[in-house]
């Protein structure tokens, strides 16, 4: 591979890039319904296979099937916001998770927010259980920490 084209995959205009695969998937799904991703994931979990045939080993399906209950789990207690159409929206002790895990200010103002306007429905246990699972998937040891001070702050 010459430098002249690895400098220039590397500059590429990245925002550009997601944008044009965003509106693919878009397209592709409003023409196809789910099956279109359902296609593609197979078609990646086959190329995958391909280039090392012992995919996937027993560790990457353990942690596969550990994200899929995870994410049924999420699903199951998603709250469902109506108006024209039902939409499953995350709970406020999911909200507080992603917004820890994200790490910028407004995410902290807004931890501490959420956690001052839920009081005692927010389940503390509940977002400290799925942040320990983060720590350890993620191989980071601040996400409790930061919600303890969340705690202690929003309770001032």
């Amino acid at each position: 591979m010459k430098d002249q084209h690895i400098r220039e995959y590397t500059e590429r205009d990245w925002a550009k890039v997601a944008d044009s695969d965003r509106e693919h998937w878009v397209q592709r799904f409003r023409a196809e319904g789910p099956s279109a991703t359902v296609e593609a994931s197979h078609a990646l979990f086959e190329h995958a296979r391909s280039a090392r045939g012992d995919f996937p080993g027993s560790r990457y399906a353990a942690a596969d099937l550990s994200s899929q209950v995870r994410l049924k789990q999420l699903l199951d207690r998603a709250a469902h916001a109506q108006g024209g159409t039902t939409v499953p929206v995350a709970a406020a002790e999911d909200v507080v998770a992603m917004k820890i895990l994200s790490g910028r200010p407004k995410d902290r103002d807004d931890v501490i927010a959420i956690i001052a306007a839920q009081g005692p429905a927010l389940n503390h246990h509940r977002v400290r259980e799925t942040l320990e699972l983060l720590e350890k998937a993620l191989d980071r040891s601040d996400l409790v920490a930061e919600l303890e001070r969340a705690l202690t702050e929003a309770t001032r």
